[in-house]
This record gives C-alpha cells, sequence and structure tokens, in this order.
C-alpha cells in the first residue's frame, strides 16, 4: 500500500515539474506568491475548436508530456492544460486539432495570459475526468 501511495505522489510531483518547465518554455512562470495550478474557486466550462495540440516535453528523459491545447472558443483562443500524455493513453482518450471539445477547468493567469488548467475534458463521444472536485489531478493518489 505505500508502494501505490508513493508512486501516486511521484506521479503528482513529476505533473508539477512538468506543466512548471511548461510553462517556463512558454516565457515565465505563473504570476502572484508562487505557482497556483488549480484554483476550485475559478473554474469554469468552455468549448470550441482545438486549433493546435502540443505535447510540452519536460528536462528529464523518461517523464511523459505534458498535452496542451490552444482552443478557439466564440470569446478568444485560451491555452488549455489537460494533463500528462501517458493519462490520456490509458483512457483511450484522444485530443486532435479540429476536434470540438468542452473543458471544465480552472482560470489562472499566466504571463498576463488566461490559462486554463482542465478538469475535465469531454468530446462528442466521452468524457475523460482529469481532477476531483478539490482540484487534486486523478492520476495521484491524492485525487481518488
Amino acid at each position: 500500500m505505500k508502494a501505490i501511495k508513493g508512486l501516486g505522489v511521484i506521479f503528482s510531483v513529476l505533473f508539477l515539474v512538468s506543466l512548471s518547465y511548461a510553462q517556463s518554455m512558454r516565457g515565465g512562470a505563473y504570476q502572484g506568491q508562487g505557482p497556483r495550478f488549480y484554483d476550485k474557486n475559478t473554474v469554469t466550462t468552455i468549448s470550441g475548436e482545438v486549433v493546435s495540440v502540443e505535447t510540452l516535453q519536460p528536462r528529464r528523459q523518461g517523464m511523459s508530456g505534458l498535452i496542451s491545447v490552444n482552443l478557439k472558443t466564440s470569446s478568444g483562443t485560451f491555452v488549455v492544460h489537460l494533463g500528462p500524455a501517458w493519462y490520456f493513453d490509458n483512457h483511450n482518450f484522444k485530443v486532435e486539432k479540429g476536434d470540438n471539445i468542452t473543458v471544465t477547468g480552472s482560470r489562472v493567469t499566466f504571463n498576463g495570459q488566461t490559462i486554463i488548467v482542465a478538469a475535465e475534458v469531454k468530446n462528442a463521444k466521452t468524457s475523460l475526468r482529469l481532477r476531483n472536485d478539490d482540484g487534486f489531478p486523478l492520476w495521484s493518489r491524492r485525487g481518488q
């Protein structure tokens, strides 16, 4: 049981490191006092067309990349951070350019730009829950 709990903690830390690295690759870090990856007080739902999909690679080899999309909505285009690629692979959920999706997640300010840290993503066929109601990733032990 300790091993399973330890793996959940490791994956959570790896995701946060990946997200932090992904943010630095885009030119900075979250504004404010330290990183804020999810704020359950700013949860919103947006829908639109995926105009691009990136898998942001961490500095360390062997770590899974972070899936990030640019989502064109009626009110503008948003960067949406979905989660680790391995989590999507394990759930046979694909997000591709041209897909129409709905994302529920937390709005955070990054380099003066609003991004969404996803808690759930839906396409025409199915949905994938990424975080629990408190914002903890479901790929971590704490999120379950």
